[in-house]
Formats: C-alpha cells, structure tokens, sequence
C-alpha cells in the first residue's frame, strides 16, 4: 500500500486542523464532526493497493506520428466534427494498443515541430496530441507535406541508432497541397521505417473550416480567389496520400475504414516483442472511494441534527 495524495498534504492538513481548531472553540466538536475530518484527511490521503491483474507489455516499437495541423484539419466532413477532432480519437487508441513502447509526436503546418521525442511517457503524448490546434488563419501560408521530411529523418534515424527497435510511422493528413511547393517523394524516408499506415482524414466532396478571430466571433474560413467570397472548401487528396504511401511503402488506409487501421495495429503487435512487467504508477488501485460511504453517512447525518435544532 502506498499513498497518493490528491490535495497535497501540506496544504490539506492544516485546513483540517484549522476546521478542527474552529469547531473546538466555538465548542461545537463532537465524535461525528471528528469523524468527518478524519475521513475527509484520509480521502485526500489516496492510499492505493498494488493490483497483481495490472501488467504492461513492454515492447521494442518506436511509433511516430506524423500530424497535419494546418488549418485543413478543421474542415467539418461532418458538421460538429473537426478532421483534428477524429485525429485525436484514433491517436489514442492506437497508443492505448500499443502501450510500452516508445512514442514520438511530429506536427507540421506552415513548418515541422518535433513535440514529442520518443518517450514512454504515455500521459504527455496524449496531452500533447490532445492540445494540437493549427495557426490562425492570418499566418498560414498554405500546405505544403515536404516540410515534416527532415524532423522525420532525424527521429527516424534516432529509432534505428537504438538496437532491436521497430520503427512505426503513421502519417496523418487530409493529403491537400496548397501552397506553392510540389508534393516530393518520401522514398528515401523508407529504409528507416519498418511499418505503419498513411491514414487519410476528410472527403473528396470536403468540408468548410469555422475558425475563430481576434474577436472572438466564429465564422467560417473564405475562398477569397473570386468575388464574390464563397465558403473554402478543404477536400481529402488520395492521389496524393497514395503517393506518400507507396514512396513509404506503407499501406495507404481510409480514417473511415476503422477495420483496415485495427489491422495494421494488430499487425504490428503481433510483429513485436512484448515482455510482461508492473509499471511504476500503472499497477495500483484506488481504496479512496471506499472511505466515501462512511462520509456521506456521517455527513447526512450532521446535516439531519442541524435540521433538527432548527425546527
């Protein structure tokens, strides 16, 4: 058993020695209202019990995710939803299958950002993927994918100065160029990478992108190439994504074919060495809640005596 604070106690305990304090001189301490303050401490105490049904597979996968945050990944295929929104969904998951190994965060815009190295650190990933947002719309400059090709050489190439690591790369992107720089070939990228997908996001009908401005005022992004302004239409690229796929050599998948993605993770579970261990801060379970019964009890009956006295 050890213990896990929710309050930090040096904050807690005089808080409940203060109440305790108050309630002493103004002498109206009794068993039950001690009783409440003991639990209340003990709650915040969090001690948790080591569960012996917890394990983590530790794995020899270094997995990298390589994620289109350009102001496209706001398009509404389905309106409500974000292109970004279901990023984030099937980041995830995937990480939540493959826990244990090594995961690495790229995003690109208007230029790349490694924002995540490869680490086991599974809470910063998905924070880190759950923040993404892309620029306001008065600083892009348009799409262009060539621009995430050397922060990828150089996670990839760290993966592979490691010995006995799989490198995993999924792409992650709409696939639409708008800026000025034709599409390059990703081939030389492929002797680093050992598997993976190309996942694409949007439709080819598109979608428009609501944004908000300096104002705070939501609206939605315009095609300004004609007057008078039209709605912009942001649209899925498969010519595109299948050409970063085969210069991968990775399967290109549809974000729609959920089936197809949980292959390619299944895929690379089975391809990969899993060694069973209790993870410091994975193999706990709370006993806090426990101790809330006793609490409401006792408060529900301090609530009743209150009542009482008054009437």
């Amino acid at each position: 058993m050890k213990m896990n604070p929710i309050i930090t106690l040096w904050i807690f305990v005089p808080i409940i020695l203060a109440l305790a304090g108050v309630l002493y001189y103004k002498k109206k301490i009794n068993k039950v209202r001690i009783g409440i303050l003991v639990l209340l401490l003990l709650v915040d105490m969090r001690f948790v019990i080591p569960d012996d049904n917890l394990t983590a597979s530790t794995t020899n996968l270094d997995v990298l995710f390589v994620i289109d945050t350009t102001i496209s990944s706001l398009a509404e295929d389905t309106p409500g939803i974000t292109r970004l929104d279901l990023i984030r969904e099937d980041c995830d998951k995937i990480i939540s299958e493959l826990i244990g190994s090594r995961f690495s965060v790229i995003a690109y815009n208007n230029t790349s950002e490694v924002k995540v190295p490869y680490t086991k650190d599974v809470a910063m990933v998905k924070q880190t993927i759950e923040i993404l947002s892309p620029l306001k719309e008065i600083y892009a400059r348009g799409t262009s994918m060539n621009v995430c090709m050397q922060d990828m050489e150089r996670q990839l190439k760290s993966s592979r100065s490691s010995e006995d690591r799989i490198s995993v790369v999924f792409f992650i992107t709409d696939g639409e160029v708008t800026g000025k720089d034709p599409l390059k070939s990703f081939g030389e990228l492929s002797k680093y990478i050992d598997s993976g997908a190309v996942i694409g996001y949007g439709t080819e009908q598109g979608g428009y992108m609501r944004v908000e401005d300096y104002d705070g005022e939501i609206k939605y992004i315009e095609d300004r190439t004609d007057y008078p302004y039209k709605r912009a239409v942001s649209k899925l690229d498969p010519k595109n994504l299948n050409q970063i796929a085969n210069d991968l050599e990775l399967p290109y998948i549809h974000r729609d074919d959920s089936n197809s993605i949980s292959k390619v993770v299944s895929d690379i579970k089975k391809n990969a060495k899993r060694e069973y261990s209790d993870l410091e801060g994975m193999n706990y379970t709370d006993t806090y809640y426990f101790l809330l019964i006793p609490l409401i009890l006792l408060c529900s009956y301090e609530f009743l005596q209150l009542r009482r006295k008054k009437i």
